[in-house]
């Protein structure tokens, strides 16, 4: 039977709780990257022991499972088309826990990634990493916080994919679409509809997959934010939570506001607030926010007699240990940069919680969870969940739209269209704002790295863009070709003309 209980239990489901936060606002300060000074010793040990746990479980592919036998798949997903977002979040652990490119485990699994999702050229198989909006999200996630060489066109497929599988609603669902690159373009491998309805879920994990991508310079867009922001703020409950799914006439359960989702929400809309032009002031004391956090307040898993958490008091119908709780206290506890949640010192209740958890073989309990029909007995997955918190890893993840770099530049090699364009312009606005002459030489040595390619797009702006950028457009392609000569009173099309049949000549010398 479906419950109220039940919104968050499907295993693809429980995996997604990475991206919320929790719990309602109090004091701001504190490095969000460490913890504090009298759990710092036991934290580091804590993540030595699960260093060691989890490359123990690494299988002989390279991947970790997430599926494993007398595991069903679920209606919506095949069970090994999860190995690969518990993969990423693994590789995304152990970099908690000290490990560098350069270890073993995680060498391996980046080779076995880089084959599960594909080359890019044609259309993939069945158990494609890349067909579910978890595995994509989870791949770029990863790849923004390892940077490992070789996945560019890996990492655009990923970011077009969720860009493209936006529900009508603002949403996302599980599929997004198979995204090939051919001729530069990138485009669906067959026609695919995102459909009406998305759910909360599954939607911050697409959140956390498009900020991946735009901190690797693979996707440059707010529409999905402006969608998104538009969604949250139109179907917030009464009460000031939000429920698993926006679909009125959907399952009414769904719809009801409970703690995990009213995280999630209240998570992403800040996202969206500051990714649409309000600073991260201004995003905390928006109105629907601000009811948000009002309703977590009431519901804090956090008993103040023991001065412990107590995940039954929660309205997800959890019994202990509540891992998903505590991944959601990180991650607004850590994107909002507060101390304290729910009037409690979130990271410190929720480090000495998992302290006295974790096993001797350095590994944390499968736990119990909501729907027994679903067998969850991974103690990998919990382990992952419980570096993740302790790591406090999400607190790399930009607010505000990750800023375009030179570096982006230079990687964009492989990126496709229209992404590439977008990248270039936006490196050109800010090159226009940049009177650092510095800055501006390494912007220059940049595109000079990046090739024709990049300033063939900048001869297009030269005769397409806005006047502040053309002109810059302009005067950075006579530094980069030094051509003296080149027209600077002709029409914008003569001089984009120009600059395309001078850039055409230099590539075929």
């Amino acid at each position: 039977m479906w419950t109220a209980s039940y919104r968050v239990t499907a295993p693809l489901l429980m995996s997604m709780m990475l991206l919320a936060g929790t719990a309602p606002a109090a004091a701001r300060g504190g490095s969000p990257a460490s913890p504090p000074a009298p759990l710092h010793g036991r934290v580091d040990a804590a993540l030595r022991r699960a260093r060691t746990y989890l490359e123990g479980e690494q299988g002989t592919n390279g991947a970790w499972r997430w599926s494993s036998k007398g595991r069903r798949n679920g209606a919506n997903w095949p069970a090994a088309a999860c190995d690969g977002g518990l993969t990423c979040l693994v590789l995304i652990a152990l970099k908690e826990c000290g490990a560098g490119l350069d270890a073993e485990a995680i060498k391996r699994a980046l080779k076995h990634l880089h084959s599960g999702f594909g080359s890019g050229s044609k259309p993939d198989g069945a158990t494609t990493y890349l067909g579910t909006t978890y595995g994509a999200s989870s791949y770029l996630w990863m790849l923004s916080e390892l940077r490992p060489p070789g996945h560019q066109v890996q990492a655009s497929r990923a970011a077009i994919a969720i860009s493209k599988a936006q529900t009508s609603d603002g949403l996302w669902s599980y599929r997004v679409p198979t995204v090939l690159i051919q001729a530069g373009y990138a485009k669906s491998a067959r026609a695919f509809t995102p459909g009406p309805h998305g759910d909360i879920s599954n939607a911050q994990f697409a959140v956390l997959g498009l900020a991946a991508a735009e901190a690797l310079g693979v996707y440059r867009g707010r529409t999905p934010w402006i969608r998104l922001r538009a969604a949250l703020l139109k179907h917030a409950n009464r009460d000031g939570g939000f429920g698993y799914s926006f679909d009125p006439k959907g399952i009414s359960a769904f719809r009801a506001s409970y703690f995990s989702g009213t995280a999630i929400g209240a998570t992403m809309l800040l996202l969206a607030l500051q990714r649409t032009g309000l600073s991260e002031e201004k995003a905390l004391r928006e109105r629907k926010v601000s009811r948000a956090l009002r309703w977590l307040k009431k519901r804090a898993p956090y008993d103040r007699r023991t001065r412990k958490l107590d995940f039954r008091r929660s309205s997800d119908g959890v019994s202990q240990p509540g891992f998903y709780e505590m991944l959601a206290l990180e991650r607004l506890g850590t994107l909002s940069k507060l101390t304290e949640l729910g009037g409690f010192r979130w990271y410190d209740a929720c480090a000495e919680y998992l302290l006295a958890l974790q096993q001797p073989d350095g590994g944390w309990p499968a736990g119990s969870h909501w729907h027994a029909g679903f067998a969850h007995k991974n103690r990998t997955e919990m382990t992952t969940f419980a570096v993740l918190i302790l790591g406090r890893a999400s607190h790399r993840i930009s607010g505000s739209t990750s800023p375009v770099t030179p570096q982006h530049v230079r990687d964009s090699r492989t990126i496709p269209e229209p992404v590439f364009s977008r990248l270039i312009l936006d490196s050109v606005r800010h090159l226009a704002r940049e009177y650092d002459s510095v800055a501006r030489e390494t912007w220059r040595a940049a595109f000079i790295a990046a090739g024709s390619r990049s300033w063939l797009a900048l001869a297009k702006l030269v005769g397409t863009a806005s006047k502040p950028v053309g002109e810059a457009s302009h005067a950075l392609l006579v530094s980069i070709t030094g051509a003296r000569d080149a027209p600077t009173v002709a029409g914008r099309e003569e001089r984009q003309l120009y600059w395309e049949r001078l850039i055409e000549g230099l590539s075929r010398k």
